[in-house]
């Protein structure tokens, strides 16, 4: 099914992908069919798929991009998320280990400072939090594995990658870079709505949760140096 030229949309959660696969579609004028969609000839829309669930699916790929975001950000969206069940957006009741993980943890900062507790129960209780949400458990690791791994084998492949913070700003320079030459949908570009939640964490919990999520702010510094490079390169041929 896969054509080596494809370009695989990869959709880390929490990070502005399911607004950028709608602008895709609008701007194509195409119809949400699945979780996983092939649009314009070469362009596959996934869904919290990793690189490893991509091989497995498609076989080898040549190309991907992507949206990423600062881990704190995708922390504190991923917990609230989760913690109101997806509304409004959606409705997605709470798992067994989730209703576990919220019954001791009801903010960010309390989950993060609990990390690295000297209370073992606090402690053991956050690893199961962390591992429990399922935004939370989904990073950068789970998607694309081994960072040493990642830097030998797949880095060559990104054709654009972007910071959330970015993306309005750089829409049309990131649609063209994935092959997208048409005229961005002004309907698509409209304000996207926003669900207010605590945005504070402590000097103790930004500190835990840099060295428990170690790996995951290491892939962000280098998703922002690759992603300098495709803002400042000039246009070429995907």
């Amino acid at each position: 099914m896969a054509d080596m030229q494809n370009i695989y949309m990869i959709h880390i959660g929490k990070t502005g992908g399911t607004y950028l696969k709608q602008i895709i579609r609008d701007t194509l004028d195409v119809q949400k069919e699945s979780s996983q969609q092939i649009v314009n000839d070469n362009l596959i829309l996934l869904n919290h798929v990793s690189l490893e669930g991509i091989t497995h699916k498609y076989g080898p790929i040549k190309k991907m991009a992507f949206v990423f975001r600062d881990p704190t950000e995708r922390f504190l969206s991923g917990f609230y998320c989760r913690l109101r069940m997806g509304r409004p957006d959606y409705n997605v009741l709470w798992d067994a280990r989730e209703a576990v993980a919220f019954s001791h943890f009801q903010s960010a900062n309390e989950l993060a400072e609990a990390l690295y507790s000297e209370d073992d129960f606090k402690k053991s209780a956050a690893w199961f939090s962390m591992n429990a949400n399922r935004h939370l458990r989904r990073g950068y690791q789970f998607y694309f594995g081994n960072q040493n791994d990642f830097i030998f084998d797949e880095v060559g492949k990104i054709v654009s990658c972007i910071d959330i913070k970015n993306l309005d700003e750089n829409i049309d320079k990131f649609m063209g870079d994935i092959g997208i030459t048409k005229p961005i949908n002004i309907r698509a570009k409209g304000s996207r709505p926003h669900v207010h939640y605590p945005k504070e964490l402590s000097f103790l919990a930004k500190d835990n949760l840099r060295k428990f999520w170690k790996v995951e702010y290491e892939y962000y510094e280098m998703f922002k140096d690759i992603e300098e490079q495709f803002l400042t390169k000039e246009d070429r041929p995907i």
